[in-house]
């Protein structure tokens, strides 16, 4: 939901970085943004300004990466890019 108006392009591809609690290590998940929407994985989870600022070596994009991705799961309805 931080994600600004008229930043991400029609057909641009964005990455998000996802938790594999079970492995503790983080994974890319792409999606493409599509006629101003742009869905966003249900494994994605955003983290608040604590996080950014004071745990920012515990983001799944900064932590260890997974070995394999975890089976794709179905995006969240679209938000708009």
């Amino acid at each position: 939901e931080e994600l600004k108006p008229n930043r991400v392009l029609h057909r641009e591809p964005v990455v998000f970085y996802c938790l594999n609690k079970t492995e503790k290590c983080g994974y890319p998940v792409a999606s493409t943004c599509n006629d101003g929407n742009l869905p966003i994985p249900e494994c994605f989870q955003e983290p608040g300004k604590m996080e950014y600022n004071l745990k920012a070596k515990t983001l799944p994009s900064e932590i260890r990466m997974c070995t394999a991705s975890p089976t794709p799961r179905p995006t969240s309805s679209a938000r708009p890019s």
